[in-house]
């Protein structure tokens, strides 16, 4: 209930551990240290996941959470926020202990350690100047909810835990300010506004934030439109926050999923221009204003603790994977069987193109080797025409969407991006460093490992693409090819590792480089409408069996002698068609993988490869039927 009285109680604890090692003198009331005695953990990570048992997932439901309305929350209170890391600012340097002097002279050791203000007792006052003072620093990130997180996922992380309304809080002194501040107003567009002191700082960072096109009527900017929480798919909604990490012991990178527990901080005279106060950072005030957005939009986050989720599926948690499997393998091939053919409805009744989106679904990197990256495997579903059309260049197409509507009640990470010419020239799908803001810019290919995505190229229209539009091509071109993402730093491009099964659909054949082109076969039109998925019940089977079948932790075996089979059936293969080569063999291996695990085998059988070999065989009768069809007449 009070994290911070725990804090100081377990720093009283260390002082006087530090007293009793060097005894008080009369010339320093705290022993005869100088050096720094107080940096790193005092015990509070261990504490707090002891005292909460957080390895009981059930009991961290019950922490309050940023994922959802949090208008009740009391500042200083116990939150967790589960988050994608989006950019991580530098170091900030803050004071760690300080001396209080009460009235009477008295002096004692204080901590600002996971807190954004001196809270003073009464009747004291700091005293900065001690030699006891000891400066610490702390790792600031801008955190996101997790881009294209699911209905149901959220529902399923994000329980509703009652809170009663919060009293009203004195106001504090932020930790560098020495004199009262000035209010901060805002806007309900979640752009900066202010009295007129921050005006110019304030106003460049707003419209910096901006993305939408003055050409697009207000109808059509559900992709285009104004960014200004830096989310990578503006149409997510949610609060970001600002986490400050504190004693990192294990590395976390640019787009981890973490879910940080720790002391939630409302504080809203730091977002105060620092020119009005005679700050050090008003060499800077553009980069201030853009680390110190008001409280009341970002939220700052003090972690007392944090674990990184990995691919962060809400049923599947990290280390518990091989005892999950073994409880639902039996169930896998009728749940396989009703996944496919539930597909198979919203791609018109093609069963073999409903296995490979499943397959598409399941996929993951498993080994990157230069220039290999095998067990990608991106779908490029060939004419896929739908009867409606959604004349909207910012949205997906009728009949993508339904696609896209399924997906999404299966998987819990889901993204998907309308390849229209408005969209590919007026956005920026790659991140960019802003250095006047000292800040990176997100784009919508910014998502988190076992995002699945889906491309609709379906959208796609004659006209002019443009330089942007070109460079976006080209980034989802590097994703498709390689799984890495390029980031724009101005004077550099730094290419980030990504793991997205990508699902490309397309009248012909995408001009995307794809792994697989499979010509849809419908039995029956494509859907044009949203799609009644109200007959859907009991999904939480199929929704652990994807999360299962798609684990890393999952263990995956080929025997010697199946090897030496798969071996000579490549060798007959090339025989028979020279145009094989080793990456399509490599093809066929993840796809094997694959069709095994959706299966619930752990182990690939020759049965099971003779059945990958099958489904390739009619996939590349379909792609010659194809060509033929689209072969000028002599």
């Amino acid at each position: 209930q009070n994290p911070l009285a725990m804090v100081n109680h377990l720093f009283e604890t260390k002082v006087a551990s530090v007293n009793q090692a060097a005894p008080p003198s009369p010339n320093n009331a705290f022993g005869a240290r100088r050096a720094p005695q107080f940096a790193g953990d005092w015990g509070v990570k261990a504490f707090v996941e002891e005292a909460l048992n957080l390895q009981d997932r059930e009991a961290i439901k019950q922490i309050p959470s940023l994922n959802t309305p949090h208008d009740l929350l009391r500042p200083n209170s116990l939150v967790r926020f589960r988050c994608m890391i989006q950019d991580m600012f530098d170091p900030e340097f803050y004071v760690g202990v300080y001396e209080q002097i009460n009235e009477a002279g008295g002096r004692q050791l204080a901590t600002c350690k996971y807190q954004e203000t001196l809270d003073l007792v009464p009747g004291h006052e700091a005293n900065f100047n001690s030699p006891l003072c000891e400066t610490f620093e702390r790792l600031p990130l801008y955190c996101v909810p997790i881009p294209g997180e699911t209905q149901w996922a959220k529902e399923t992380s994000y329980p509703p835990v009652h809170l009663s309304p919060a009293p009203t809080q004195r106001s504090k002194r932020p930790l560098e300010d020495d004199t009262e501040q000035s209010s901060m107003d805002t806007t309900t567009s979640g752009t900066l506004a202010d009295d007129g002191a921050s005006s110019s700082a304030s106003k460049r960072f707003a419209d910096s934030t901006t993305v939408a096109s003055a050409s697009m009527s207000p109808e059509s900017t559900t992709f285009l439109a104004a960014n200004t929480r830096n989310f990578p798919l503006p149409t997510d909604l949610g609060t970001p926050c600002i986490v400050k990490m504190y004693d990192l012991e294990d590395q976390i990178r640019l787009n981890d999923i973490i879910e940080v527990i720790g002391v939630y901080c409302v504080t809203p005279s730091l977002a105060a221009a620092p020119e009005a106060n005679g700050r050090s950072e008003e060499a800077f005030p553009e980069e201030y204003m853009a680390h110190n957005p008001p409280t009341s939009l970002v939220p700052h986050l003090h972690v007392l603790t944090h674990r990184n989720l990995g691919r962060a599926h809400p049923l599947v948690h990290n280390g518990a994977v091989n005892n999950l499997f073994a409880s639902a393998q039996s169930s896998f091939p009728a749940m396989r069987t009703q996944i496919v053919n539930v597909l198979s409805r919203v791609l018109g009744g093609d069963m073999l193109a409903a296995e490979y989106v499943l397959l598409n679904m399941l996929s993951r990197v498993t080994i990157r080797k230069e220039p290999l990256v095998l067990g990608k495997f991106s779908l490029n579903l060939a004419n896929f025409v739908s009867l409606v059309e959604n004349p909207d260049p910012t949205a997906l197409s009728v009949s993508a969407a339904a696609l896209f509507q399924l997906v999404s009640l299966l998987l819990p990470k889901v993204a998907g991006i309308p390849l229209s010419l408005p969209v590919l020239n007026q956005t920026v799908l790659t991140p960019r460093k802003d250095y006047t803001f000292n800040r990176l810019t997100t784009g919508a290919l910014q998502l988190t490992a076992g995002t699945w995505l889906l491309l609709d190229e379906t959208k796609m229209a004659s006209g002019q693409l443009q330089a942007q539009g070109v460079q976006n091509l080209q980034a989802i071109s590097s994703v498709l090819q390689k799984q890495l993402l390029p980031y724009d730093f101005q004077y550099h491009v730094t290419d980030f590792l990504t793991d997205l099964p990508i699902l490309v659909a397309s009248h012909g054949k995408s001009m995307l480089p794809c792994d697989v082109l499979l010509p849809l076969t419908p039995l029956y039109p494509l859907p044009t409408e949203p799609l009644d998925m109200s007959s859907l019940t009991n999904l939480h089977p199929f929704r652990v069996y994807c999360g299962l079948a798609s684990s890393e932790e999952l263990q995956y075996d080929i025997p010697e002698e199946v090897s030496s089979y798969l071996e000579a059936d490549f060798v007959r293969a090339r025989q028979e068609d020279p145009k094989v080569s080793q990456d399509t063999f490599h093809g066929w291996m993840s796809l094997a993988r694959l069709a095994a695990l959706s299966f619930g085998e752990t182990v690939l059988t020759v049965d099971r490869w003779n059945y990958v070999r099958e489904m390739e065989r009619n996939r590349a009768s379909r792609v010659a039927g194809m060509a033929t069809r689209s072969a000028p007449s002599s």
